[in-house]
């Protein structure tokens, strides 16, 4: 019964710890740290962490100052002392079995890392991840081309990794990335080993909660070029290994370039956010690295709505973006029954 260390950073997450811990407590595989770390919440996180350190010494605490989930999840690598690994956030929960189903199965297929499923919880709808168990005969490239269309999801609460893997390659969490850690964390564990077992079964609930910074729709410009930053460090780390060709490259562009920009920019109209639009349009209209970009490539397959709006922003015709998102505002008011 190896031990295992369960990292949970955690940043204000007054209304969901209990029931993550909870949930972690009452695991069915008992061997195992919980080593919370209080990413200086400034609500009643660390009361409530603290109630449950006095219930079970299992709980680590560690207090800091906040410096972001990755540095947290560090500090939590470093303090660990068990031979497998697995990170779980604050506002989620897991099966009462997801720990010992994870360990069995790293056990059995002797990896270094196994990737499990989730399903996602919301206030209208839950969402189950598709089958995942096909990749375990992929080649590394065709995951990392899946991992950049979004097929596969790189949430690291998913994992269970060996320790020892993770120390001898030196692999950590970028602290200097404030979104998008979680993929260049999965891309530096496709580089360092084939041995990841993909496990399709369902070890985690994510609970949306959309007062997260990926959900604020009010910080859509400071997000973008955070991604923009993040995928310049992802595309950098691929080419150092060998790891990027011109399908992967193309992929990156199409992905954070095409998919982002429109997606963004249409999230902001159709919200009804026109100042925060304009200013997110002007951006891209002013970035030399984003025009000569989407100048550069050219795409055949794909959604033409995209390519359309990408292609009036290389020529800043906001007008003409306004006039295809007022059509599509129509077009979406007639099919919910509004004139």
């Amino acid at each position: 019964m190896d031990k295992i260390s369960i990292i949970i950073p955690c940043f204000n997450a007054e209304k969901y710890i209990d029931k993550c811990i909870e949930t972690i407590v009452n695991q069915t595989y008992s061997n195992i740290e919980i080593i919370i770390i209080n990413d200086g919440s400034s609500d009643s996180s660390f009361d409530k962490i603290i109630k449950w350190k006095k219930r079970d010494n299992r709980i680590i605490l560690i207090n800091k100052e906040n410096e972001g989930v990755s540095n947290s999840r560090n500090i939590g690598i470093e303090r660990s002392t068990g031979k497998y690994i697995m990170f779980v956030d604050a506002d989620d929960f897991l099966n009462v079995d997801s720990v010992e189903l994870m360990y069995k199965k790293i056990k059995e297929q002797n990896a270094d890392v196994v990737r499990g499923k989730y399903i996602k919880k919301d206030d209208k709808h839950n969402y189950i991840e598709k089958n995942i168990e096909k990749y375990n005969s992929s080649a590394k490239k065709e995951i990392i081309t899946d991992i950049i269309k979004g097929k596969i999801c790189c949430y690291v609460w998913l994992l269970i990794i060996n320790k020892n893997f993770l120390n001898k390659n030196n692999i950590r969490f970028n602290e200097n990335l404030k979104i998008m850690e979680d993929t260049l964390f999965y891309i530096q564990l496709l580089e360092k080993t084939d041995n990841i077992y993909f496990f399709n079964k369902v070890i985690y609930n994510y609970i949306t909660n959309f007062n997260s910074a990926t959900g604020n729709i009010k910080k859509t410009k400071e997000i973008y070029f955070e991604i923009l930053r993040a995928q310049n460090f992802i595309k950098r780390e691929l080419e150092t290994k060998g790891l990027l060709d011109k399908k992967i490259e193309k992929e990156i562009v199409k992905q954070y370039y095409i998919n982002t920009i429109a997606d963004y920019s249409w999230n902001l109209y159709k919200n009804g956010e026109y100042e925060l639009f304009e200013n997110f349009i002007n951006s891209i209209f002013e970035n030399k690295e984003i025009q000569k970009t989407l100048r550069k490539y050219k795409f055949k397959n794909g959604r033409i709505d995209k390519y359309l709006i990408v292609s009036f922003m290389v020529n800043k015709n906001n007008k003409a973006i306004k006039k295809i998102y007022n059509k599509k505002l129509k077009f979406i008011n007639v099919l919910k029954g509004k004139n």
